[in-house]
């Protein structure tokens, strides 16, 4: 049986003079190929050079050279969620039909990666490439599902070492394989694929999920996390690279998560935040989640749209809105899950609880300048409020933490202000440290603290605010913990031959 591919349509021609990418399952069952081009030229196809059906992956070789203009490849790197899409197929042998969308997400696929965009992807369209606005080449359409905006293509990175490989040999040179050979091979290829190790090093393990959000249990551990892709919760235990539990899939995105008194604290919204969502308008929950098991074990209804969380020693959580501007911080009993009390803040504020917890500290997101504010805290009320007597003097970052000893508010942006429970001493500006994107302290180590910026973490004297060393990590810094044992990072890295950024655990300091 011949099979006819239709070029630009259910392949991918990446050199001008013969060499097609498609998927695996288009040249599956059949025992001849042909190559047809838009002017109706045909072109025998020699043979297939290389497959995999786990990737869903081949490229074919035409006998005689031909003269299509190869596309420009891309990188899947490069991708953003909510960017414009156009895929090129033959749906129902319709030649050049071109759908527009947007990429969804990027989500996994029995252990590989898919791109999920909203661009129609149906019958005839496999094989064909899905192209940015550059037009270039991000992946190759694979399937759809009818009646929904569910389309997928495999990233093309997943291609790039046969585009790399075939590319610079003579075309002639280039061997095909026979119908028993690529049936045969088609999973192992002549190169084999590396499998990826749990462990790049003796301190970098990777977790094999899309991590989103992340918080630490330091007497275990183990990181919980929001897998991006999955929208479930995960327990990791980065001692021996063992994923323990994992919860079932949430209907609704998690935002955020924290450990707190042996639970783990989730938060919902019910819809995006918007800055014209007012409170009558949002909704969200908070849901308690068994640490051993991820079960949910309590959840409650919040009238805000849940944008941070912080819980204390005594059972009082704390959750801000993400929405409606001027909006409510509100405070909820964890026993009977009522609500508190509540006050005015600014929507998308960043907050910290001070160690002693009776205060939090805010900075907000959206105005200019930027403001921190502290609400003071009576048995989970707020009794009061302060702004800090700076609106511009101070360069202000979203970014807040507190020293381990509480003396001092300290902010991405390298400014420090003053901690204490004198309005006129508190937050006065007290020193600049140098700009960072996260900070981790400990109760067991209150002498020291450490900040980290992409792959630099320093450590700081608490008493003199000096930078007492310099640590680097392996990949991208995106989460930084403290336990009383360990510093730790969450990194986003890239391996050698392989473009694709991994998620990891990086155990970056023992104490």
């Amino acid at each position: 049986m011949t099979k006819m591919i239709i070029i630009s349509d259910s392949v991918v021609p990446f050199r001008s003079d013969g060499l097609f990418l498609t998927n695996y399952h288009v040249i599956a069952d059949s025992s001849s190929y042909m190559i047809q081009t838009s002017q109706d030229q045909y072109y025998e196809v020699q043979g297939v050079v290389v497959a995999d059906e786990n990737l869903d992956l081949a490229i074919v070789k035409t006998s005689m050279r031909t003269n299509i203009p190869p596309l420009h490849v891309g990188l899947t790197t490069k991708i953003t969620t909510g960017q414009p899409v156009v895929a090129i197929g033959n749906p129902e042998g319709l030649q050049n039909t071109i759908s527009t969308g947007i990429v969804s997400g990027i989500r996994n696929y029995g252990g590989d990666r898919l791109i999920q965009t909203t661009a129609p992807i149906t019958n005839g369209s496999s094989g064909g490439p899905l192209l940015n606005m550059k037009g270039e080449v991000i992946g190759v359409n694979t399937m759809g599902i009818e009646k929904g905006d569910l389309n997928f293509a495999i990233p093309i990175d997943y291609a790039s070492r046969w585009i790399k490989k075939y590319t610079a040999l003579s075309f002639s040179s280039i061997p095909v394989l026979n119908q028993d050979q690529f049936r045969e091979t088609a999973v192992t290829e002549q190169d084999p694929p590396v499998e990826q190790p749990s462990t790049v090093s003796q301190n970098v393990h990777l977790m094999g999920r899309t991590v989103r959000e992340a918080t630490l249990d330091p007497a275990q551990s183990v990181i919980f996390a929001i897998d991006e892709n999955q929208s479930t919760i995960f327990a990791y235990r980065y001692a021996d690279n063992k994923n323990l539990v994992e919860s079932t899939a949430f209907s609704t995105p998690p935002r955020k998560l924290m450990y707190a008194n042996g639970e783990i604290y989730v938060i919902f919204s019910n819809a995006d935040y918007s800055s014209y969502r007012f409170e009558e308008q949002q909704g969200g929950q908070i849901v308690v989640l068994e640490a051993d098991t991820l079960k949910i074990k309590d959840q409650w209804d919040t009238r805000i749209d849940p944008y941070e969380i912080e819980v204390d020693h005594s059972g009082h959580v704390y959750v801000n809105s993400g929405s409606g501007q001027w909006t409510s911080i509100i405070s909820y009993d964890r026993a009977t899950k009522k609500e508190i009390s509540s006050a005015t803040i600014r929507q998308g504020s960043h907050m910290v609880l001070h160690p002693s917890e009776d205060r939090i500290y805010a900075v907000d997101s959206d105005a200019s300048p930027r403001d921190i504010e502290m609400f003071r805290l009576m048995d989970g009320k707020f009794s009061s409020k302060q702004d800090s007597p700076y609106h511009g003097e101070y360069k202000f970052s979203t970014v807040i933490g507190i020293t381990p000893d509480g003396k001092y508010v300290l902010n991405g942006a390298g400014t420090v202000l003053s901690a204490t429970n004198n309005s006129a001493s508190n937050m006065q500006y007290a020193t600049a440290i140098d700009p960072f994107d996260y900070v981790a302290v400990h109760s067991a180590h209150k002498e020291i603290f450490f900040t980290g910026k992409d792959r630099m973490i320093k450590q700081y004297d608490t008493e003199t605010l000096k930078v007492t060393g310099t640590l680097t990590t392996k990949g991208t810094i995106l989460k930084l913990f403290m336990s009383d044992k360990q510093l730790i990072a969450i990194t986003k890295i890239t391996l050698p031959g392989n473009p694709l950024p991994q998620y990891a655990v990086e155990t970056v300091k023992d104490f």
